[in-house]
């Protein structure tokens, strides 16, 4: 079944996977630090003429001498962009040839098959290689997880990370994107059985615990919840800092954090916990004062307490 995401999904997961600002400004045509993809050839150049230096600049052999990668990969993003798919699959392959572990050749041949071409099994060989070159790139997984999620592809998903699994029986990423899955699933107790033993993480943890707390608050046991959002939240604040420090990207953090918290706030909400949802609401509009959906539950819990009180 082939995926279908909104425009900005599709941004978003080019922008998180790469890591750079080359790939993630050229993706998919969006624009980053002002700059476009055309501004890789002359300005005179109409779009048509792009497609064909695009072709001539890549070259039969796959590698043009005066030209570098990142450049082949930009080109090879454009002809994504004009819907040369198969031109730029092509492209990319020629790039595997010659360097076959670039990264974000690997990433991108990936979400063709993964996005374009709706073939997950054939994504999944160059997601297995990517993660050989880079087993701590998570970016790209967590993506993926919430196209899943956000497209309602439940079943595909779990199988499509069960089958990465196999490969990678000891990434805390791949078990913590299951668990994600079958959450929204509303399967929860195999939520935490796949969670159990990453909860202790380092890298994941605060992640895994952040699902647990919205697990139990599902399943009325209210205490522990709160219990283990706070760890969470504790939990994920120390690595949005550690990223901050190492210069490493911290958006996929702050929203898994945020997500945290709003979800649990509803919950709250849901149970009559006026107050405990208000403390939590506090503490995130402090960050987005101007969120419509931290705004909504806030009035919210405050209009329930008011209530309660009266």
């Amino acid at each position: 079944m082939k995926l279908t995401l909104s425009s900005k999904q599709r941004y978003l997961l080019g922008s998180f996977i790469a890591g750079c600002a080359l790939f993630g400004a050229y993706h998919l045509g969006q624009v980053g630090q002002g700059q476009s993809g055309s501004e890789l050839l002359p300005e005179k150049l109409d779009r048509f003429a792009k497609r064909a230096a695009s072709r001539q600049l890549l070259g039969k052999d796959g590698i043009d001498p005066e030209m570098s990668i990142d450049g082949q990969l930009a080109m090879a993003i454009e002809m994504v962009d004009n819907g040369q798919v198969d031109e730029a699959s092509d492209a990319l392959g020629k790039i595997l040839k010659v360097d076959p572990n670039n990264i974000k050749a690997l990433l991108e041949i990936s979400l063709i098959e993964l996005l374009d071409r709706g073939r997950p099994q054939e994504a999944l060989p160059y997601l297995i290689k990517a993660l050989q070159v880079d087993p701590d790139n998570d970016h790209l997984l967590g993506e993926v997880a919430d196209i899943y999620v956000e497209t309602g592809q439940f079943d595909e998903g779990l199988g499509f990370f069960s089958q990465l699994r196999e490969h990678f029986p000891e990434t805390a990423a791949i078990s913590l994107r299951m668990g994600q899955i079958f959450y929204y699933k509303s399967e929860y107790r195999r939520a935490l059985k796949v969670l159990e033993p990453i909860i202790n993480s380092v890298t994941h943890g605060g992640q895994a615990r952040s699902l647990k707390a919205r697990i139990l608050l599902q399943l009325g046991r209210v205490d522990p919840a709160v219990e283990e959002y706070h760890e969470a939240e504790e939990g994920l604040e120390q690595n949005i800092r550690v990223a901050m420090i190492s210069g490493e990207p911290t958006d996929f953090l702050v929203k898994w954090l945020e997500t945290m918290q709003i979800e649990m706030a509803e919950g709250l909400i849901e149970r009559q916990l006026f107050k405990a949802a208000e403390d939590i609401l506090y503490k995130l509009s402090e960050k987005i004062p101007s969120d419509p959906e931290v705004i909504k539950l806030m009035d919210l819990a405050r209009a329930g307490k008011r209530d309660n009180a009266g």
